[in-house]
């Protein structure tokens, strides 16, 4: 298995990038590495661990900028998971799902969570549901993502979650959205969230937008 370092949260806002940002040339070492003990395990008919795809999404989501590749590769795991009637779990959806963002590709991420919530059965967590949130936003996918957000009913809500939501309303053309987004799930909110450094400095960017 593949050591995982520590990164910045994964419900890191729009303009946030993981302290851990790699360019696909920088590497394609390793990835490369992974990616050949993968193919020799399918091709052996080895059986694949739920671990030894999370560490593989893990590192190709490291990987933070677009690449034809890792994206191909994302999906190829992805696939053959879905062939070997495998299902995916919690953090290998939610690296894989950075990796759309990276690579503007987020119509398949809303998919996939779409179907491993209903088809799965799959319980979403804050992270998943952020990194959605968090790479329609940055592919200015505003509307999507707004949409998305209505259909999480039921999802725990963390900090990082939150304020992701909350960027994405004061993009939308009606900037103060974000105010009423707030003033919606302020007292629905678990306890110990509330409007961080992160949150308010989308409010004020919300209001200087709406002026």
């Amino acid at each position: 298995a593949v050591a995982r370092p520590a990164t910045a949260s994964a419900g890191a806002g729009p303009s946030d990038e993981p302290e851990l940002s790699l360019a696909a040339n920088t590497f394609s070492p390793y990835v490369d590495s992974a990616w050949a003990v993968f193919e020799f395990m399918v091709t052996a008919g080895v059986d694949i661990e739920p671990a030894a795809a999370e560490d593989l999404m893990m590192l190709l989501a490291m990987v933070r900028a677009p690449s034809p590749t890792v994206e191909a590769r994302a999906h190829q795991v992805m696939l053959r998971l879905d062939a070997l009637r495998m299902i995916p779990t919690v953090p290998t959806l939610s690296e894989y799902f950075r990796v759309c963002d990276v690579n503007d590709c987020m119509h398949i991420a809303v998919a996939r969570f779409a179907d491993a919530r209903l088809r799965h059965e799959i319980v979403p967590s804050a992270g998943m549901c952020t990194n959605v949130i968090s790479g329609l936003v940055r592919n200015k996918q505003v509307p999507q993502a707004m949409r998305f957000i209505s259909c999480l009913g039921g999802v725990t809500v963390d900090q990082t979650m939150i304020n992701a939501c909350l960027e994405a309303a004061r993009r939308c053309p009606q900037p103060l959205a974000a105010f009423d987004m707030w003033r919606t799930n302020a007292t629905q909110l678990p306890s110990g969230i509330r409007l961080d450094a992160a949150g308010l400095t989308t409010l004020l960017h919300a209001w200087r937008a709406a002026r």
